[in-house]
């Protein structure tokens, strides 16, 4: 019984040992003298021999040929072996595999136990794992990225090798602890550094800040350091990892770069001083002369003198412009020049620029067409003053050029994608032409074609300040030429609708007293020159105001106090006390909080200063003035009217213009003289100089003075 009870248990353990054998995945192979004696069947279908096939055949038909004496080397080195081989299936294809054997007595016989399990899954694991981090390394390498890992709980700090470059450390003295990355930190940062990192790990920032580290040659260089956490169950930050980087070339640039911007903010702070003294000066002495020159227009002169006084206005206007546009390209470069959109009559707009010259396209025997298509709306908000600008501008451009043939005038609204409409507007010519090598001048700020060199005339700010304008107006400016055909301008700006509203007929007329005057009114005029306080002063009293002056701002106060005016005109820049000074002082009395103020400044910079601060003024009037504009501001704020000249206008049209011929023919019988007189006004803007020229036409030709007029 004890016998068979034992054969029982070892029958039983044989069948567990074999039913576990079966349910393995791995290969089981049983060798004598290196061949299978017996095999399992995950081995079987591992590598498609069946029992009877695998039977006596040598172990090392299961491994590809170069690694069988690694194999037998591994057999018979010792009575356990564990390594990696290549296995070989019955159908040639190969995988790797993990090898365990075992040496065992078996039915009173030594044989090999031997299991092999398929890695292929593990191995390709493996190589993308390795891939990454090679493609990694490689990036963070190329970066110049350097990575490191500090074991929080342990206080070891792990670098690659991009690290040790950064950090000019070497591998056998680096320890991996965190104080031999902190004795390469510069002394001034360490404390810094520290915090950051204590910071990060009691989670009240993120770790992203810069030090500097000092090299064993005694460089510093400065890095910037960027790292994330870590966390165990409970929530406790165990590991940082991050990366680092050298920026010390990149600080380098920033630094020249700041200090090309200071540079670059003192010499434009420089050239705006300059601008604002050069304006102020030019402007003073200017307004002298075309203050002066209005008042001799008012006189009875001869023809010779009012010949004189023409071009000396024209001159001076010209001046002007030419200020005007530098300090207006100035304020564009600084980018404070800023759109004031109105609602605009586009349709008398284009009316007015076309009569503004016509007379100068008839005098060189030229066509002016203006075509403007059916759909044109009359009534679109746009800045009224810088598209005039632009117009004018380029349409001139097209008179001066163009010597045969003439300029048409084409505008158009297309569709914005959005909201609003585009203004098109092309100004065709059959001048002179610009060749392909010079269009690229045609933009640039004082430079100019060679046409307008060879006409000694312009500045070259034309243009460039039109396109300025097109673009700040949300268009632009292009242009295609010819040389000897001729060229087309063309620009766009945005618009949007207008509204129909009444604009009145502004008529420019002279003021020749005030309208039911029950008194006098005392204005007192401020500027420390004495040219440009008669001018004002004899501009004042021809209408009854009664005047009284001062040099500066002490002396403004003094008189305001004494002399109780109804008004002050003030200029801003004088000795002693300037005008913003002045002021304040005078408005921070009970008495000149309600006096009315209106600054009278040659400065354009001025103004902006003025809106800036919020000085508490009525008006502003840029000299030089034009006295329509000093008898308006001063009427508005003191709610004055005047009596005017009688009026020189008639609104009444006749057919007379239809009849060229008998147009032409009176118009051959003006003196040559008179008409030079007419162009010289009309283009000095001098429209009462104008006015008095056409009344020496009116009693010969009544109707065609009235037309002139």
């Amino acid at each position: 019984t004890d016998r068979k009870q034992a054969e029982d248990e070892i029958l039983e353990r044989k069948a567990r040992y074999r039913g576990l054998s079966e349910a393995s995945f791995e290969s089981i192979f049983i060798s004598e003298k290196g061949v299978c004696i017996e095999q399992n069947q995950a081995a079987e279908l591992m590598f498609g021999y069946t029992s009877e096939e695998a039977m006596n055949r040598p172990g090392t038909e299961w491994i590809v040929p170069e690694d069988r004496e690694m194999v037998m080397n591994n057999m018979i080195s010792g009575y356990e072996a564990q390594y990696e081989a290549m296995a070989l299936r019955k159908d040639g294809t190969s995988f790797p595999c993990v090898v365990n054997g075992r040496m065992m007595n078996y039915k009173g016989r030594d044989v090999r136990v031997t299991s092999l399990a398929d890695i292929s899954t593990l191995k390709k694991a493996e190589d993308e794992v390795n891939r990454v981090s090679t493609r990694l390394a490689m990036a963070t390498r190329a970066g110049g990225v350097g990575v490191w890992d500090y074991d929080l709980v342990n206080n070891i700090l792990l670098w690659d090798d991009q690290m040790y470059l950064l950090y000019n450390a070497n591998k056998n003295e680096f320890s991996g602890a965190y104080d031999a990355w902190s004795s390469r930190v510069h002394p001034d940062d360490k404390a810094d550094s520290d915090e950051a990192i204590q910071r990060a790990i009691r989670g009240e920032q993120e770790f992203n800040t810069e030090y500097r580290v000092i090299w064993s040659d005694g460089s510093v260089h400065t890095i910037r350091a960027l790292a994330s956490f870590q966390y165990d169950l409970s929530g406790h930050p165990i590991r940082m990892i991050g990366t680092n980087w050298d920026i010390t070339e990149q600080k380098r640039i920033e630094a020249v770069l700041s200090k090309a911007t200071i540079d670059a903010e003192a010499a434009n702070k420089s050239k705006s001083i300059f601008l604002a003294n050069m304006s102020h000066e030019i402007r003073t002495p200017l307004n002298a002369i075309i203050g002066f020159s209005q008042l001799m227009n008012r006189e009875k002169l001869t023809d010779a003198q009012k010949e004189y006084v023409v071009s000396i206005h024209r001159s001076g206007e010209h001046l002007l412009k030419l200020i005007n546009d530098i300090l207006e390209l100035s304020k564009m470069e600084a980018g404070r020049v800023a759109l004031n959109p109105t609602n605009v009559d586009l349709q008398s707009l284009f009316a007015d620029i076309h009569r503004m010259f016509a007379l100068q396209a008839q005098a060189k025997q030229l066509q002016l067409i203006f075509e403007r298509s059916a759909d044109l709306p009359q009534y679109v908000i746009v800045d009224d003053n810088k598209l005039r600008q632009i117009l004018i501008n380029l349409i001139g451009n097209a008179i001066k050029f163009t010597d045969q043939g003439g300029v048409v005038v084409r505008a158009r609204v297309d569709p914005k994608e959005d909201s609003g409409s585009i203004l098109v507007v092309e100004i065709q010519d059959s001048g002179t032409g610009i060749s392909e090598s010079e269009l690229s001048k045609l933009f640039r700020h004082f430079e100019q074609a060679s046409a307008g060199i060879r006409q000694r005339s312009g500045t070259g700010l034309g243009l460039a300040l039109s396109r300025e304008l097109a673009i700040l107006m949300g268009g632009n400016i292009t242009v295609t030429s010819e040389l000897n055909t001729g060229s087309v301008f063309r620009f766009q700006v945005e618009i949007r609708e207008g509204k129909a509203e009444i604009n009145p007929l502004k008529i420019n007329k002279r003021v020749i007293a005030i309208d039911n005057a029950i008194f006098a009114y005392r204005i007192l005029v401020v500027d420390d020159l004495k040219e440009n306080l008669k001018v004002v002063v004899d501009f004042l009293r021809m209408p009854g105001l009664e005047t009284n002056v001062a040099v500066n701002g002490e002396d403004a106060i003094v008189k305001f106090e004494q002399w109780d005016p109804h008004l002050i005109l003030m200029d801003l820049r004088m000795p002693v006390m300037d005008g913003y000074e002045a002021i304040r002082r005078i408005k921070a009395t009970s008495k000149g909080e309600k006096t009315p103020i209106i600054v009278l400044s040659a400065s354009q910079f001025e103004e902006e200063k003025v809106s800036e601060i919020s000085l508490n003024i009525q008006g502003y009037i840029r000299k030089p003035f034009r006295e329509n504009e000093l008898f308006e501001s001063i009427g508005k704020v003191l709610g004055i009217d005047y009596i005017y000249e009688e009026d020189v206008t008639v609104a009444a049209v006749s057919d007379y213009l239809n009849t060229p011929e008998a147009v032409a023919a009176d118009l051959a019988k003006l003196p040559q003289r008179l008409i030079s007189q007419m162009r010289d006004a009309l283009e000095g803007g001098d429209f009462y100089g104008l006015i008095e020229l056409i009344k020496a036409i009116e009693p010969g030709n009544p109707e065609m003075a009235r037309h002139l007029r």
